[in-house]
């Protein structure tokens, strides 16, 4: 008996030219993953004869083409923020992969007529709990000015183009607890804890700013601790848990639970 005889009978009842029929019918991906399933599946495709009929792992799993990408840019800038102990900005220089070199302090400098009116001191300049979204050119984090939250818009150049408010329910007594980029719109999330029938309850607001020129937030929804851990998760008026972060796709919140160590995944129905 020849080993190709062998392995048909360990592997079924199929004669071999039947059973080899049908594999090469079967996508590639497939092919690879019956390899996994004993030794006898693994040696019947691996077989130097059979290997010639059937579908070889990378067809159709690349493409190559002689254009040029357009997606990729030629060039790109890095901004750099140099803060000091006392957390107050040193520096802002921004390196150009075009002219190979940096900037010189970007604070020193004046804005432009009729743009952002430049940089200037304030008391706590940088929020750096927080993500910086990049949306429609811009790079965004958020600055504390004059006891007001603000997020301000840097172009590639690392000039500031835009002041933009946070929703006005953040400056009235929920704290914030996230601010980044989901489903290419910047996205804001205050925490409130109230305190109804007797226990404390956690609620988490989240907006989204819908028209970026008109600079409008609007209140996308809201998500309790009940739904998300099915408990009071807000205990003695403090919080039990805290937002990481949202997922780039999808109305997806991420929770870690500091007693159990754990990262939650929440689906926001909304």
């Amino acid at each position: 008996m020849d080993c190709s005889k062998k392995r048909a009978s360990e592997v079924g009842d199929l004669p071999v030219d039947p059973l080899v029929d049908i594999l090469c019918r079967v996508p590639a991906k497939s092919v690879s993953r019956f390899k996994c399933v004993s030794k006898a599946w693994r040696d019947l495709i691996a077989d130097p004869h059979h290997r010639k009929k059937l579908p070889q792992a990378m067809q159709g799993l690349f493409c190559h083409t002689s254009k040029k990408s357009e997606a990729v840019p030629s060039h790109f800038n890095l901004v750099e923020f140099r803060v000091g102990d006392n957390e107050e900005f040193l520096s802002v220089h921004v390196y150009s992969s075009e002219t190979g070199a940096w900037s010189e302090n970007l604070i020193d400098e004046q804005g432009e007529e009729g743009q952002f009116p430049g940089w200037r001191k304030v008391s706590f300049p940088l929020a750096r709990l927080y993500p910086c979204p990049f949306i429609n050119g811009f790079l965004h984090f958020m600055v504390w000015d004059q006891d007001e939250t603000k997020i301000v818009a840097l172009d590639e150049q690392g000039k500031g183009r835009r002041m933009i408010p946070v929703p006005h329910v953040a400056e009235m007594g929920p704290s914030i607890c996230y601010f980044g980029e989901s489903q290419g719109k910047l996205h804001f999330m205050t925490e409130e804890i109230l305190y109804d029938d007797h226990e404390y309850k956690y609620k988490l607001f989240i907006w989204v700013l819908q028209d970026y020129n008109a600079q409008e937030w609007v209140l996308k929804g809201t998500v309790n601790s009940h739904e998300v851990f099915g408990e009071n998760s807000a205990k003695e008026g403090s919080m039990e848990f805290e937002v990481v972060g949202i997922h780039q796709d999808r109305n997806v919140v991420f929770f870690t639970h500091p007693s159990g160590h754990k990262l939650t995944v929440y689906h926001c129905h909304f």
